[in-house]
């Protein structure tokens, strides 16, 4: 979605995340990776809500979305962004890309691993993670989450490139 300037229309953020942004002393490792969760959507959201400005069309954005995976959802936009031969441009993209794949591992090792929680209390959570490496079999790790710095980290970083790709159109004019 264009407006008439040919520029891109720049989302807001939603007041819930500015919220958890203001808020991010959460009190236990479980609701901080819950905030983790469901900021990580919202930067779901605003990559596919790029994608849709780049194409020209939101609602194929979302069905494109809806087909792939996150990183092929990216690599798409890459292709686009190359598409348009602006090294400035594409130079950004592929930092902005760099950092969100990271982010996306990060939050991967706690939301899509296999894992059995041992001990969980107020200030911190021992579990069981279930790692199969090189398909050589399952090796178990006990791992502990002590505080939730990790997690108050990650929420720092997702918030920090959720800004960045909403203001992603400032680069076009490089």
């Amino acid at each position: 979605m264009k407006n008439s300037e040919d520029k891109y229309i720049k989302n807001e953020i939603p007041d819930w995340l500015i919220e958890s942004i203001e808020n991010q002393n959460v009190n236990d490792p479980v609701s901080c990776l819950g905030q983790v969760i469901i900021s990580f959507q919202e930067l779901e959201h605003v990559i596919v809500e790029f994608l849709g400005e780049l194409i020209g069309n939101i609602d194929n954005a979302r069905i494109i979305a809806t087909e792939i995976s996150f990183r092929k959802l990216l690599n798409i936009i890459e292709s686009i962004l190359n598409n348009d031969n602006n090294p400035m441009l594409i130079d950004k993209f592929t930092k902005l890309k760099k950092e969100i794949t990271d982010i996306e591992n990060a939050r991967n090792r706690y939301v899509h691993s296999y894992y059995e929680i041992i001990e969980e209390t107020g200030d911190h959570i021992k579990y069981l993670r279930m790692k199969n490496r090189n398909k050589s079999g399952l090796i178990a790790i006990v791992e502990t989450i002590d505080d939730n710095k990790v997690f108050i980290d990650l929420l720092e970083k997702i918030t920090e490139m959720i800004i960045e790709v909403l203001n992603f159109d400032e680069y076009k004019d490089i």
